[in-house]
C-alpha cells in the first residue's frame, strides 16, 4: 500500500504534520494539535489564515503520529508533539488544543511552559458553554 499526501502538502509535511508559513525572525508560531478526529484537515481554513497573516503554523496528529505505539496517554503524546517542536526550531509558540488535543495541548504546556506563549483550547468538552445539560 502507497501512502501519498494530501492536496496542498509540502514535501517535508507527513500524514501528520504539516509545517507552514514563515519562519522569519518576528513570525509568530502556533501549534495546532487535532484531537481524535479531524486531523490536519480539521485545521486547514485557521491554517490558511493565519499563513496568510505572515505566522508560520504547525498542525500536528498526535494520534496519528501515534498509530503504532501502545502508549498514547496525554503525557506521551505531549513529549512526541514536543520533540516535534524540538526538531522543527519552535522555540515559543502560541498552542491550540482541539478535543482530544486539547489534553496534549494543556500537558504540553504544563510540561514546558517556556515554550508556550499562549493556549487556545477548542471543543475541549464539560465547559458551561455546552448547551447538554449532562455536560455541564
Amino acid at each position: 500500500m502507497t501512502l501519498t499526501l494530501p492536496v496542498g502538502a509540502q514535501a517535508a509535511d507527513s500524514l501528520w504534520l504539516s509545517d507552514r508559513g514563515s519562519s522569519r525572525t518576528g513570525a509568530e508560531n502556533y501549534v495546532l494539535i487535532s484531537g481524535v478526529i479531524g486531523g490536519l484537515a480539521g485545521y486547514r481554513r485557521i491554517e490558511r489564515g493565519l499563513v496568510e497573516l505572515g505566522h508560520r503554523v504547525i498542525v500536528i496528529d498526535p494520534y496519528l503520529m501515534s498509530i503504532d505505539s501502545n502508549e498514547v496517554s496525554f503525557d506521551a503524546l505531549a513529549r512526541r508533539v514536543s520533540a516535534q517542536l524540538i526538531s522543527h526550531g519552535v522555540m515559543r509558540a502560541t498552542v491550540v488544543g482541539h478535543a482530544h488535543g486539547g489534553g496534549v495541548a494543556l500537558r504540553v504546556t504544563a510540561n514546558w511552559p517556556g515554550v508556550v506563549s499562549g493556549l487556545f483550547l477548542l471543543h475541549v468538552g464539560g465547559l458551561s458553554g455546552k448547551k447538554r445539560t449532562g455536560f455541564r
